[in-house]
């Protein structure tokens, strides 16, 4: 049987350490998705790794669009992330930079589909 503690621990210490979150930034996410506490680490991690390999984020502001909209968590694959992008740029003709600036603002655009 598992306790709170020990199913939580690993989530926020790799929140605390790996990502380097600052309290202000963990509380922001558990009140807008408390579920991440019992989200795989490695999940977390991929979904980061997602952000800056698609749009060229820094690790910094990959983790500001996953604090800003922590449910992408649920909903994020590389093909979707490959598919936003390709949208963004062709069908709008964004940059990389124009594209990372909207998704800092409206994050939830990750979850929307690309038809």
């Amino acid at each position: 049987e598992m306790s709170l503690e020990t199913s939580i621990r690993p989530m926020l210490q790799f929140m605390r350490g790996d990502m380097k979150m600052r309290r202000s930034q963990i509380k922001r996410v558990l009140a807008h998705f408390p579920a991440v506490l019992k989200m795989d680490v490695q999940t977390v991690e991929i979904c980061v790794n997602l952000l800056q390999n698609a749009f060229g984020f820094k690790r910094e502001e990959a983790i500001d669009v996953m604090v800003s909209s922590p449910v992408i968590l649920q909903d994020i694959s590389p093909k979707r992330l490959n598919e936003t992008n390709r949208f963004l740029e062709k069908e709008l003709f964004l940059s990389e930079k124009e594209i990372r600036k909207i998704l800092l603002k409206e994050t939830e655009i990750l979850l929307l589909k690309v038809s």
